[in-house]
């Protein structure tokens, strides 16, 4: 396999920011639009539940990555801080030239295992 280098600002925006490929995919989505989004018609583009279309959206709004309308349904629209834009851009370019080794890099990134939410601490023995 061959190893791709990918700059520190993609790295860093991934570990902190998507923990799989669709999240990047739903990212990718908004960016692409000229306009608001709901949770709503993202799943029906992606072909995911609305549920965890909706908890990412809210999340990256969060993160100052979406804008939301604060209305019900909420829309969303891309307005990312500027640090965090130029992250995006890098990543949506490296992704665009060289999707497997950006696939590859979000599975590589540090994530807590399932089986570590089950493990018993000592304090609770």
């Amino acid at each position: 396999m061959i190893s791709v280098d990918f700059s520190p600002q993609i790295k860093d925006f991934i570990r902190a920011h998507v923990k799989s490929v669709w999240q990047l995919e739903l990212l990718l989505f908004v960016r692409n639009l000229d306009r608001p989004v709901t949770a709503a018609e993202a799943a029906a583009a992606l072909y995911l539940s609305p549920e965890s279309i909706n908890n990412a959206l809210a999340t990256y709004a969060k993160r100052g990555i979406l804008k939301s309308d604060g209305k019900t349904p909420c829309s969303y629209t891309y307005a990312p801080l500027s640090e965090i834009g130029d992250q995006i851009e890098q990543t949506a370019k490296a992704y665009a030239e060289r999707k497997f080794a950006v696939i590859n890099l979000i599975f590589s990134s540090p994530v807590q295992s399932f089986s570590d939410a089950f493990k018993i601490s000592e304090e609770s023995e």
